[in-house]
């Protein structure tokens, strides 16, 4: 049950309702002192309700209460009462009939009834979880999702043959739409692609758009809101930047790449391939048109490069021939690449480079040798040129000289994903004269292992550049679809800084997206 004090004082004493209740607990039954406990401890915070067994509630002279919500439950002195959670409310039509047989609950406590049948053709990860059989002596329970009442109302209306609900907000469309993804319901996706080119939407904020478009590869509608952005001109603005921090680099480096593409003339004209948007004029000039070519930029949204597919199959390293000395059978175990190379290792001295890496791998038969010893095999994701260097980083043996970007980046992510501290520290050392060939690429993989240092290398050696060859807005790498927006625009403003002679320096904080760089000044 719910109390809820009603003014900010009574009138028979003048004390605060948190003092009055304070008073009323601390001189009630003793099967209150649990409750007491757990309210006094939230005291000083902004109460204005409790929760109590209703049977404890007793009428009071000095404080008027109001009951809204009963939550039955026998409480013994040494158990704790139950968390402050919101009342289980009920949906608005159609979803409170009671004919139907489904109940989906909320995160914020609403319950939706549906009809199982409905659902089941809307999406299809809900018709896979309505088919598990229920034991016919149990009820079947509400289904909890993740999902607010306000996602959940817009999904449901557009799967029920009811009027479709009108979303203006990009931020409620992109929740709404996420649920059609994750839920895998059809409809769902095509209401809110709809939604996303609305004029409302599209015109009002375009960028918006075209982050939700390129997180989830709505190809044709990123290509429609870039369009809009660019004309709008508002791409370069710091504030409407934010909205942008969920897509990747790749998909912003494209979006720069068409702002910086776009044409100005006075006399509208079409042509394949281009189009047309009426601009605003500027100081009281006619107006005029910009022309949009698409040409060398399209697609917008592009997957991540496989690393593997990088790396050609039976690559050698410089310096070295085969696999040696991991192709002699005096390991204890073995790890094979994924290319299908078998290299026999020693287990103690995994050990020590890294105390996570057979949990990381995947035990895929016992192998016996000619004396009919056991041997377990693990299944790496590395190819075999890969494990070979990042094996012999670990071993006490002649470290191979990497100087090949794919390598080495495949090698340090690798070393990174399995905690091998050694084999990251003499990596590191190399970063110098390695990075020299592409600063660009090896500034993206600092960023993402959080080296400070070699980031901030890349990015001065990056601004050198500007100055003597191919801009740094120009020049473009596949990881750039891998990694956020957010540590590429920061390289951009730091390197146009640097251009101009300005005094700026990189700074890290710790943000939703890890460690990034940005401007301290």
């Amino acid at each position: 049950m719910i109390i809820s004090a009603v003014s900010p004082t009574t009138p028979a004493t003048g004390k605060r309702p948190v003092d009055v209740v304070d008073h009323y607990l601390r001189n009630a039954d003793k099967r209150l002192q649990c409750f007491y406990r757990s309210y006094h401890n939230c005291r000083n915070l902004d109460l204005h309700s409790l929760r109590i067994p209703p049977s404890y509630i007793a009428p009071s002279p000095i404080l008027k209460v109001t009951i809204s919500s009963v939550s039955v439950g026998n409480w013994s002195e040494s158990e704790q009462p139950p968390a402050l959670v919101p009342a289980v409310q009920r949906a608005t039509h159609p979803f409170n009939e009671d004919s139907a047989d489904v109940v989906i609950r909320t995160s914020d406590n609403v319950e939706f009834r549906v009809h199982k049948t409905i659902l089941a053709l809307g999406s299809g990860t809900f018709k896979d979880l309505l088919s598990i059989p229920e034991p016919l002596s149990e009820a079947r329970e509400a289904i909890p999702v993740a999902e607010d009442s306000e996602t959940m109302d817009a999904f449901l209306r557009i799967c029920y043959p009811v009027i479709n609900p009108k979303l203006t907000s990009v931020d409620h469309i992109r929740r709404v739409l996420a649920a059609g993804v994750k839920y895998d319901a059809p409809a769902v996706i095509d209401q809110m692609k709809v939604s996303l080119m609305a004029p409302q939407c599209l015109d009002v904020d375009p960028l918006g758009v075209y982050s939700v478009a390129c997180v989830f590869h709505l190809e044709e509608e990123a290509k429609s809101a870039a369009e809009a952005a660019v004309i709008m001109g508002n791409t370069w603005s710091e504030d409407t930047l934010p909205v942008l921090d969920d897509i990747s680099a790749g998909a912003y480096f494209r979006l720069l790449q068409l702002y910086r593409s776009r044409v100005a003339c006075s006399e509208p004209r079409a042509g394949p391939g281009k189009k047309k948007r009426k601009g605003a004029s500027v100081n009281s000039t006619p107006s005029y048109y910009y022309i949009v070519r698409f040409d060398g930029i399209e697609p917008f949204c592009r997957l991540p490069p496989s690393t593997a597919s990088s790396i050609p199959v039976g690559a050698t390293v410089d310096g070295l021939s085969g696999f040696e000395p991991f192709s002699h059978a005096t390991g204890d175990l073995i790890f094979r690449s994924h290319d299908e190379f078998d290299f026999y290792v020693h287990r103690n001295i995994l050990a020590f480079a890294s105390p996570i890496l057979l949990s990381r791998l995947i035990l895929e038969e016992l192998k016996y040798t000619s004396d009919g010893i056991e041997i377990p095999v693990y299944r790496a994701q590395e190819c075999g040129v890969v494990l070979d260097i990042l094996l012999r980083l670990c071993y006490p043996v002649a470290h191979p000289q990497v100087f090949k970007p794919d390598v080495f980046l495949a090698v340090l992510s690798a070393a990174h994903r399995y905690e091998m501290a050694k084999a990251e520290q003499i990596l590191r050392g190399l970063w110098q004269k390695v990075s020299e060939a592409n600063p660009l690429r090896f500034y993206f993989a600092a960023v993402e292992q959080g080296w400070k240092d070699e980031a901030v290398m890349c990015a001065d050696h990056l601004a050198r550049l500007s100055f003597s060859s191919v801009s740094v807005y120009d020049r473009y790498v596949p990881e750039m679809n891998c990694v956020r927006s957010i540590p590429y625009r920061h390289l951009l403003s730091y390197v146009e800084k640097k251009r101009w002679n300005t005094e700026t320096k990189l700074g890290w904080y710790e943000g939703p997206y890890g460690t990034v760089p940005y401007l301290l000044w």
